[in-house]
């Protein structure tokens, strides 16, 4: 951290969590952010940065995109955001919940050889998320 204090400015923990400044006072209001008000300013612990940090760098990470008006570039996003995470070394796996199945068509599958999709898995108790795994590394 950059301040050798144990405490850190709300401009301080907005450059290390990567948010606008704004974000940090409701967050401090709330009390999901810990801190103390020493005159005008809020203090915050270095310590309840590092925690949150080390937390949010920890496990997986779920994105979804979703719209309901099409043509909006949900696919575009949804493959260019995976391509970049994978070339940056994180294991993707994109789910498709569109019925016409744009994103297994962009990376290359036969949608029309499918015996079962996510479709089936939601509406279906027999059928299961392994039924329906579709592993294509070669496109990235």
């Amino acid at each position: 951290m950059a301040s050798q204090s144990p405490f850190l400015s709300t401009e301080e923990v907005a450059k290390l969590l990567n948010v606008h400044t704004k974000t940090v006072a409701p967050w401090i209001k709330s009390g999901k952010l810990p801190s103390m008000k020493i005159g005008r300013e809020y203090r915050i612990p270095k310590e309840a940065i590092e925690k949150r940090v080390n937390r949010i760098t920890q496990g997986p990470c779920i994105i979804a995109v979703a719209n309901q008006k099409g043509g909006v570039a949900k696919i575009t996003l949804t493959l260019n955001l995976a391509a970049g995470l994978a070339l940056r070394g994180k294991r993707v796996l994109i789910v498709d919940l569109d019925p016409q199945g744009g994103c297994d068509v962009s990376v290359g599958i036969a949608t029309d050889s499918l015996n079962k999709t996510v479709h089936n898995v939601l509406i279906d108790d027999e059928v299961e998320f392994t039924d329906i795994y579709y592993s294509n590394e070669v496109w990235v």
